[in-house]
Parts: C-alpha cells; structure tokens; sequence
C-alpha cells in the first residue's frame, strides 16, 4: 500500500508540474505574440516621438536624392544641320489624316446612297452596274 500511495503522490507531482509547465508555456506564448507585433511597436514608436520619425524621413528621403546611382540620364541634345530639308512625309501625312476626318461624312453618305441604290435596282429586277459573275466549267 506504501507504494501504491508514493506511486500517486508522484503522480500527482508530476501532473502538477506538467500543468505548471503548459501555464509557463502558455504566458510565454502570450508575452512572444505582443513582442512580436511590429504594427503595434512602430504604431506607438510614432505616437510618441513624431518629430523624430517626421525629421528622419525628411532626411532619409533628401539622402536618397543625392544618391547618383537614381538621377535621371540627362536627354540627348540633337543638332540640326541647315542643309537638311523639312521632312514633307509628315505634312503629307497630317494633311491627309485632316483631309479624311473631314470627308469621312460625305463619303459616308455618298457610299450608303449608291448601295441603296444598287439594292433597289435588285430587288426590282434591273441590271446593277456590278458585272455579272463569270462561271468556268473547267474549275468544277
């Protein structure tokens, strides 16, 4: 009996301990997940000393500028000579892009009227100006 009762005071030790240890545990896992919250620690950090975070930013960011690996190359400078003549493809260009935004309407209209045209002579029996269709033998 003696050893019956050793055997479950040290049982109850032992459960003792390991619901110590899983407490431990636990606090511990609490305490690394608040530490471990950086939003939370820069949130406070800034509340606390704006004029520092606000004066490091100004001068990391003027630092940055100087930097010369971040400049902008500078554009290369072209020069002209007088004996080129002035590219007249481009006006053409321009002038007949003008010309068809212009016309586009009256074409348009003029186009739509001769296809209506050719549908009323069609559908009344009267020859279309198209040539009639050409069939060869040969390509059966």
């Amino acid at each position: 009996m003696a050893e019956q009762s050793a055997q479950s005071s040290r049982k109850a030790q032992l459960i003792a301990e390991l619901d110590q240890a899983r407490s431990g545990l636990a606090e511990n896992a609490r305490g690394l997940k608040g530490s471990m919250n950086v939003g939370s620690h820069l949130r406070h950090a800034i509340v606390r000393q704006k004029t520092l975070w606000i004066g490091g930013a100004v001068i990391s960011g003027w630092l940055l500028t100087k930097l010369p690996g971040l400049r902008k190359a500078p554009a290369p400078k072209y020069v002209y000579s007088k004996a080129r003549e002035p590219d007249r493809k481009g006006f053409l260009l321009a002038a007949l892009g003008l010309a068809g935004t212009v016309l586009r309407p009256a074409l348009t209209r003029f186009a739509t009227q001769k296809l209506s045209e050719m549908m009323d002579k069609s559908h009344t029996g009267e020859e279309t100006s198209l040539p009639p269709r050409r069939r060869d033998s040969a390509r059966r």
